[in-house]
């Protein structure tokens, strides 16, 4: 497992005047810029394969909602209560001015503002890039009970985990689960990639819509995989998946990284 394939070379350019901010939630272990947010992830690798330069900036949970409300940013979805929730990633755009919250949102906008980069939503292709993409969610959704404890635990300062620990037990949220549990919630995962697998054509293409070079769908599911990656990296669960349709989610991942690294 590698902690953060991506170079940062773009955050390390201070002289460049047009730069995206993008913000995350942080800190965490791995250091300044890694993104362990999946959405934040995706964008990251979309950014890179597009080469638009950009500079991450982290929140503390109590900080999103108040940085997201003194740059313009809207919420992404409403709490149980119906009062709005603020997510990751937000980007504010120093070329345009423009400032986003949604992350699909924010793809399409980057090949809209940048036409002169690679582009990641190709005409044609948005339905079922939003589809695919909501279906990733759906997928690994079940899995979220199983890596939260493990990334409040491992992956945070002692100091950030108590406090994110104590805001999820006041919200009712589950921390711990039973062997039992944990393996029907890896079953339901594999399922649903199986279930994900079958929407593919046939060819030898890791990617959605196939060809040689990934989109924002690919760099998805690869935000996705990241994180499982670092956090479950040694599981059998994590291994399962990876067999899937003769590797095709391996390979998707491996590729979208490889593509992404090589065009930074």
């Amino acid at each position: 497992m590698s902690h953060d394939p991506l170079p940062l070379y773009y955050v390390q350019k201070p002289e460049r005047q047009n730069m995206i901010t993008l913000y995350d939630v942080g800190p965490h272990k791995y250091g300044e810029g890694v993104a362990m947010s999946p959405f934040v992830r995706g964008i990251r690798l979309a950014l890179h394969f597009k080469k638009i330069p950009y500079t991450v900036k982290e929140l503390g949970g109590h900080e999103l909602e108040s940085t997201a409300k003194s740059i313009g940013a809207q919420p992404t979805m409403d709490y149980t209560d119906g009062s709005p929730k603020y997510t990751v990633p937000m980007i504010q755009d120093s070329k345009t001015g423009k400032v986003l919250s949604d992350s699909f949102l924010i793809a399409e906008y980057l090949d809209e503002a940048y036409p002169d980069t690679p582009r990641i939503i190709p005409p044609g292709t948005r339905m079922l890039q939003l589809a695919f993409c909501t279906l990733t969610f759906r997928t690994i959704e079940p899995l979220l009970p199983v890596v939260r404890p493990i990334v409040i635990d491992k992956f945070l300062p002692s100091e950030v985990s108590k406090a994110v620990r104590k805001v999820f037990e006041e919200s009712g949220a589950k921390l711990t689960m039973t062997e039992e549990e944990q393996a029907e919630a890896w079953r339901k995962v594999i399922v649903g990639f199986k279930l994900l697998a079958q929407g593919y054509g046939e060819g030898d293409s890791p990617f959605v819509m196939g060809g040689t070079t990934p989109t924002y769908a690919d760099m998805r599911m690869a935000g996705f995989l990241w994180v499982a990656d670092q956090v479950v990296g040694d599981s059998q669960g994590w291994k399962d998946i990876k067999a899937v349709a003769d590797g095709k989610f391996a390979r998707l991942y491996e590729e979208t990284l490889a593509v992404c690294n090589k065009q930074a």
